[in-house]
């Protein structure tokens, strides 16, 4: 392509009791050349930070990139990250014998921490810099507290989903072993409807605090008087690829659409509150708008 950036139009759809129509302009970031990346930390359009899959951090800051490459020797896949503080972060990675490493990134230091877990990490939830838990394979389940680490053993044996509300209400959904509440001490399995054990795909909680969870059937049950119960709402995902459009959370009293053009296609996206947007299309590039 010949320009240094490209200029493309999606519609903006307004839900409100006049509808209206806007335009978006996107416009591409100058950046390296991307295997596969995502967003995880973004304060605007000119400020944010990316994890590519080979365990690369990248930063974007006053038009300029920055590259922290994980310390491994290319040994690592698999790699997950969480916030501790301002340009603070952990980072998970697993190897070939599905060993997690785990490094901590602080103000462009790597250091690599003492504790390693005998199976992948899939998720990592922080609450802040004294706590933090990583979950994974096979019912891995680790705290960390004021510079401790503490395995967790849960009621279970399988791998599982978790939607953490608080460090006192983490949902835990599993493979055909039921949901469970953990809030930091004990773990309380709820019922669900019929006595069915499902495989659970997410788990949503919503403005109001209430708990659902979709299945690997599709179906999705709700929390109704302490008994998960087949419910017959849709749950839409925040990014829906094929049919080319990603809905963001509510903004004041509306609900805000914006369509991507097919070429784009769609990777990660971030809003911010001035109205503007951040996006990863297919094929690993980043925009603007």
């Amino acid at each position: 392509m010949k320009n240094t950036f490209i200029i493309l139009v999606s519609f903006v759809f307004l839900t409100s009791a006049y509808a209206q129509r806007n335009y978006l302009k996107w416009e591409i970031i100058s950046s390296p050349k991307f295997s596969s990346v995502r967003l995880f930390d973004a304060n605007s359009t000119n400020n944010f930070w990316l994890l590519e899959q080979d365990g690369i951090l990248f930063h974007y800051s006053n038009l300029k990139w920055k590259k922290f490459p994980v310390p491994q020797k290319k040994t690592l896949t698999g790699f997950h990250i969480g916030k501790i503080g301002k340009n603070r972060f952990i980072v998970t990675g697993y190897n070939s014998k599905w060993i997690t490493k785990i490094y901590f990134f602080n103000n462009g230091k790597w250091t690599k921490d003492s504790l390693t877990i005998k199976n992948p990490i899939n998720n990592i939830k922080v609450f802040n810099r004294n706590l933090i838990y990583l979950s994974g394979d096979w019912a891995t389940f680790y705290r960390f507290s004021n510079g401790e680490w503490e395995r967790i053993i849960p009621p279970f044996k399988n791998h599982f989903r978790i939607k953490a509300i608080s460090d006192t209400e983490m949902w835990l959904g599993t493979r055909g072993e039921g949901i469970y509440k953990f809030n930091g001490k004990s773990f309380k399995k709820f019922k669900i409807e019929n006595g069915i054990a499902p495989d659970i795909g997410s788990i949503i909680a919503n403005d109001s605090g209430k708990i659902t969870f979709t299945t690997s059937t599709k179906r999705v049950y709700s929390l109704q008087n302490n008994i998960f119960k087949l419910d017959t709402i849709r749950i839409i995902p925040p990014i829906q690829q094929k049919l080319g459009f990603i809905q963001t959370k509510n903004l004041g009293e509306k609900n805000l659409e914006i369509t991507i053009p097919d070429k784009l296609g769609l990777n990660d996206f971030k809003s911010f509150g001035d109205s503007s947007f951040l996006l990863v299309s297919a094929d690993n590039k980043i925009y603007k708008s």
